[in-house]
Formats: structure tokens, C-alpha cells, sequence
């Protein structure tokens, strides 16, 4: 499937209103994985000592984020066997709903960054929900720095 024509320009335009609060050792997350895009640029900005906590419920998205990554030289952990917060550094694919991001965090994040819709390449059935998406979004509201950013790329 092709992108929709301008999606481009808006991940991009989300990217850059994230930037500045982003920096090595930066909390940083991703509500929705999909295929490692925004997580790989979450990466990238918060380097080797940040943490980037992306959340999918589809393990096909985590696949594909995980390769994604690995090929870019960023190692991701996968061992969150039920729902603790993250306490240490790295990227962390966490195979469960966004609406459950208060249980992960132990500390305020930098940067939020949720492209809904439902996962390109993937089973079009399963998409983003308006009643957990909201739930989400709200918790990550309320989870950022005073001076953190949240993008939503609809």
C-alpha cells in the first residue's frame, strides 16, 4: 500500500516539532510502532543513553520495528513480561495497547509521537481505536515535562 499523498510532509513536520526537546538521554515514546519509522528517529535523538518506549498491539509491527532498527545499529529489548514501568536505558517494543503507557513509565517524558491508523502492509481490520487512543493520549499528556511535545500524525 502507498502512503497517502502528503503523509510524508506530516511525519516530517511532527518530526521536527519533536527535535528540540529530544537530546541524548531523553525518555522518548511511540504509541504506535508500526513499522519502526518514528521509533528509529526517536532513536537517533535520544542516542545510546535515552530510552524509546513504542507500543504496538500487533507483534508483526514489532518484527518490523526490531529489524528496522537492528539494520540502523540499535539494539531493542523485548522482555517486558507483563506490565512494569521501563527502568533502564534503550528501546524498549513493548507488544501491548498504547492506553496502558502509565504502567511503563517511571518517569515524565520529553516527546510522544502517535501516527494512527493501522499498520501499512498489514491486516487493514486492525486499526487505532478513537476509545484507547484517547486514553492514551490523555496519559501522555499528563506524563510529559512541562516542556515536553506530543504529535498526532491523523
Amino acid at each position: 500500500m502507498k502512503p497517502q499523498p502528503g503523509s510524508h510532509r506530516l511525519v516530517e513536520a511532527a518530526h521536527r516539532w519533536l527535535r528540540p526537546v529530544l537530546s541524548p538521554g531523553a525518555l522518548a515514546v511511540d504509541l504506535t510502532a508500526g513499522n519502526g519509522h518514528d521509533t528509529l528517529f526517536l532513536a537517533r535523538q535520544v542516542d545510546s543513553g535515552g530510552t524509546v518506549i513504542a507500543f504496538d498491539i500487533q507483534k508483526q509491527a514489532l518484527d518490523n520495528s526490531a529489524e528496522r532498527l537492528s539494520q540502523a545499529g540499535f539494539p531493542v529489548q523485548r522482555d517486558h513480561a507483563g506490565r512494569c514501568p521501563v527502568t533502564r536505558p534503550g528501546i524498549h517494543l513493548v507488544h501491548d495497547g498504547h492506553q496502558f503507557l502509565p504502567e511503563y513509565l517511571n518517569a515524565p517524558s520529553d516527546a510522544v509521537i502517535a501516527n494512527l491508523g493501522y499498520l501499512p502492509g498489514g491486516d487493514k481490520q486492525i486499526t487505532t481505536r478513537a476509545e484507547t487512543t484517547r486514553r492514551a493520549l490523555d496519559s501522555a499528556l499528563n506524563a510529559l515535562w512541562p516542556q515536553g511535545r506530543l504529535a498526532v500524525v491523523v
